[in-house]
């Protein structure tokens, strides 16, 4: 897994102020034997962001999520295993992070319908946070979401060098991992079920979706990469009947790269919703 993964394992962390008179409320909600960290502010339609990488803390969300509260009430959480939640047993492949999100809502007394913001590997767990919860999702916005079959879509178009590229790069994190925290790891281990869950993830709801893709060149592309990585996502905003965004000027992290490109399209998405 290269550009999907390996360029967000942890995240960057940012600070921002939040508005004068609106500090948001933390709490720790349980999820059934362990605890998530939560932080809420602002009021209106709800939305709530799913990180990339394996998880890290909200906090990296913030400068993005500031753009939002005034209009919207703004849900940040960290995984269970990641950040400031406790730690979580058992599988974390992206159903069971589903459920535990869904929990973790319903237990904070947040009713939906909710507008779901994933990037990354975020991306995957809101499509299938979709497709299980239909009922719970107003709208979704896929920021540079992972394609479930780019590597094998990669492979296809370079050959055998890139399938020795991908193993060497797959070991080389799979050592890194040894000394990750045991939540970052149990979501590395359950990759390979994300992406089989991503493509069972149909239907979704018929709801305002966009998706949004990163063209900007990085380490891990070349000439062929960013087509196949546009051609998933092109594919993928058909099935789902998507808005589609495309930039060339922002990489991968665009949400803390230009936090205000990615707050207009979430402010977009909220509006139609209403319409």
């Amino acid at each position: 897994m290269m550009k999907a993964i390996s360029s967000v394992v942890i995240g960057s962390v940012f600070a921002t102020a939040w508005p004068l008179g609106a500090q948001p409320a933390e709490k720790m909600v349980d999820v059934g034997g362990y605890h998530v960290r939560m932080r809420i502010e602002g009021s209106g339609p709800s939305v709530v962001f799913m990180s990339g990488g394996f998880g890290g803390r909200f906090e990296s969300w913030m400068p993005l999520a500031s753009r939002l509260t005034d209009k919207a009430q703004v849900i940040l959480y960290d995984r269970g295993g990641s950040g400031g939640s406790e730690p979580a047993p058992g599988l974390r492949d992206s159903k069971r992070i589903a459920q535990e999100l869904r929990d973790a809502l319903q237990n904070a007394g947040l009713k939906g319908p909710y507008v779901i913001v994933g990037q990354s590997i975020g991306g995957i767990h809101a499509r299938v946070f979709a497709h299980q919860y239909p009922q719970q999702v107003a709208g979704l916005v896929l920021i540079d979401p992972t394609a479930e079959d780019y590597d094998a879509e990669l492979i296809r178009a370079r050959g055998e060098n890139m399938r020795r590229e991908t193993a060497a790069a797959d070991a080389a994190m799979a050592q890194d991992m040894k000394n990750a925290p045991v939540g970052f790891r149990l979501e590395y281990e359950s990759l390979n079920a994300d992406m089989q869950e991503a493509r069972e993830a149909w239907p979704l709801p018929k709801v305002p979706i966009t998706v949004m893709t990163s063209l900007h060149p990085g380490a891990d592309l070349n000439h062929e990469s960013p087509m196949i990585w546009l051609g998933l996502h092109q594919d993928l905003a058909k099935r789902a009947g998507a808005k589609h965004v495309i930039t060339e000027k922002l990489g991968h992290n665009m949400q803390n790269e230009d936090p205000g490109f990615v707050a207009k399209e979430i402010q977009e998405l909220v509006r139609s919703k209403k319409d």
